[in-house]
């Protein structure tokens, strides 16, 4: 199993990498859309996408639609500092689930 964490806040970015290794998971620290798109064509073993909404160029809805594009059983977590009601169901059944931030650690732990 590999897993992304795809956040433009490094902050983010540490915290998720933090808890990887703790579990010893390999993982990808990316922060963008575009990013993702090219961990995940050259990565075939990647099964988790932690997506932040707010990205530059293509957000993290638009980054899930490609996503799907090339992988429609990767499981897809959206994070967002917005509330869940933001978004159509359209696009919330591209996600496997919404966190909103700030979340609980250990909540983002039981994932694994």
């Amino acid at each position: 199993m590999k897993i992304v964490i795809c956040d433009d806040d490094k902050f983010i970015r540490d915290i998720f990498k933090e808890i990887f290794e703790q579990e010893k998971i390999d993982y990808y620290a990316v922060q963008s859309g575009e990013e993702v798109l090219e961990v995940l064509n050259n990565d075939k073993a990647v099964s988790k996408i932690f997506l932040d909404y707010s990205l530059d160029k293509m957000n993290g809805i638009e980054t899930a639609q490609k996503i799907k594009e090339i992988d429609k059983n990767v499981e897809i977590y959206l994070l967002s500092g917005w509330n869940q009601t933001k978004f159509s169901k359209e696009e919330m059944a591209l996600f496997t689930k919404f966190l909103k931030k700030p979340f609980d650690l250990d909540e983002i732990v039981e994932l694994f």
